[in-house]
């Protein structure tokens, strides 16, 4: 009999000079046991080094998004699941 994949989980983190705290919660989120998933961080204009930190860690199922420009809280997090798969 085939194995049956399990579902994919797209983990969504909307973020906005998320420095101090971006590493740790990437690195709570990539040690996960179940292993069908992706994170998907949409960095909304950060000034404080937020992207490079989240371009930094070496993990096939994390993805980054840059807006082009600064498009509040909301749409941020709208943002991010519109790009979720």
């Amino acid at each position: 009999m085939a194995e049956v994949m399990q579902p994919l989980v797209c983990i969504c983190i909307p973020a906005y000079n998320a420095a101090a705290t971006i590493a740790a919660t990437l690195d709570s989120v990539l040690r996960q046991n179940y292993p069908h998933f992706q994170v998907l961080v949409v960095d909304n204009q950060s000034t404080d080094g937020t992207a490079d930190i989240v371009r930094q860690i070496a993990d096939p199922r994390l993805a980054l998004h840059l807006n082009p420009i600064n498009i509040g809280g909301e749409g941020n997090f709208n943002r991010c699941i519109e790009l979720a798969t």
